[in-house]
Order: structure tokens, then C-alpha cells, then sequence
């Protein structure tokens, strides 16, 4: 009895674990099934509230919705927001100069920019590191082009909160109304020219 209690711990803790971290990737079949077998064996009504709040946050961020706004500042300490970049196409890539995957992605991202430059594109680079020294050497020392802002807080900045990220670089595609296309978009390695393009040849 005691050794079946014990997988049963085991098993609600991994399932918690896989749903706060993972919960953003998955299909919506693989989601819902999954939160029904923790729920079987979860009795804690703290974490039953953190999934929930999850659920919703997710739901909020469903194609078509309003993307959440953020106030960040950039490399001159002047204060942009989501309405700053109204009537453009919207790439949004959050990382940090001590992520590795993150910086791997900047060369193509640099392509990114030359392909889009007289496009109504902007491409916006987010860093959550713990402060703004590394972002702005890096910036700095790199060339790097587009729009660089700060989010202050790190894992706790508002714009991981209301993206539900738990994990970085993670990519973020709005179109020309402010409205999410995708909230875990392709990486610049990928294909997210051809999401662009599409958004692009929408334009009246």
C-alpha cells in the first residue's frame, strides 16, 4: 500500500511538473487528457488553482485575440508599447544573453531583417536578463538590428507571466491589428517567413 501511495506521489508530482513547464506546447487533445489524469491525482488546491490560472492565461492567447500589452524600455530609456507598432506586422523574440539557443537564433534573425527591411515588419527583441548590462553589451558588441527593449524582472517580467513562458527564446507573431497569429511562433531558423508573408499580402 505504502509503495502504491508512493508511485501515486510520484507520478501527480511529474504530471504537475510536465504541465507547468510544458502546458504552452501542447496540442489541445494531449492537454486536456493530461490535466485529467493529474487532476485524478492531485489533492492540493493550490495547485489545482495555478493550473487553472495557466488554462486561462493560455486561452487568452488563442489566435485571433488581442495580444497583451507591455511598457519595456530600449537602448535610449525611452518607454515603447504594443501601440507603438500598430499597422505593422509584429515579431516578438524574448531571450537573454546567457541563453545559448537564444543567441544561436540571431543570426537568422539578422536575415530576417534584411528580407523585411522596407516592409511594415517590426521585429522586436525582449531580454529578460536579471539586468540590462549583458543586453546592452551584447546589442552593442553584435550589431544587432531591430528593436531592443528591457523587461525588467526576468522570469518574473510581466510580459513571461501574461505569455505563460516558461521557456526561452519563445517567439511571438501579431498582426497588423494588435491581435495574436501565434503565441509560440516559429524561430527565425524555422519557417516563420512564410507566416510573415501571409500576414504581409493580408495588408488593403
Amino acid at each position: 500500500m505504502y509503495h502504491n501511495c508512493l508511485n501515486t506521489k510520484h507520478k501527480e508530482e511529474l504530471l504537475y511538473r510536465v504541465i507547468n513547464v510544458h502546458l504552452n506546447r501542447l496540442n489541445e487533445e494531449d492537454r486536456d487528457s493530461l490535466i485529467v489524469e493529474w487532476k485524478a491525482l492531485n489533492s492540493s488546491k493550490k495547485r489545482l488553482k495555478t493550473v487553472e490560472d495557466k488554462l486561462e492565461i493560455l486561452a487568452s492567447l488563442a489566435k485571433g485575440n488581442p495580444a497583451p500589452d507591455f511598457k519595456y524600455v530600449n537602448l535610449e530609456g525611452d518607454s515603447m508599447t504594443m501601440s507603438d507598432f500598430k499597422g505593422k506586422v509584429v515579431y516578438i523574440d524574448v531571450w537573454a544573453t546567457w541563453c545559448a539557443p537564444c543567441i544561436a537564433e540571431h543570426p537568422y534573425m539578422e536575415e530576417l531583417h534584411k528580407q523585411y527591411e522596407n516592409e511594415d515588419v517590426a521585429f522586436i527583441a525582449i531580454s529578460v536578463d536579471s539586468s540590462p548590462e549583458p543586453w546592452k553589451k551584447m546589442v552593442d558588441k553584435k550589431a544587432l538590428g531591430g528593436i531592443h527593449l528591457y523587461a525588467e524582472g526576468a522570469w518574473d517580467a510581466t510580459i513571461m507571466q501574461k505569455y505563460a513562458i516558461s521557456g526561452i527564446p519563445r517567439f511571438i507573431l501579431i498582426d497588423q491589428e494588435g491581435n495574436i497569429v501565434d503565441a509560440n511562433a516559429a524561430r527565425p531558423s524555422g519557417d516563420i517567413a512564410e507566416d510573415i508573408d501571409e500576414l504581409l499580402s493580408l495588408k488593403p
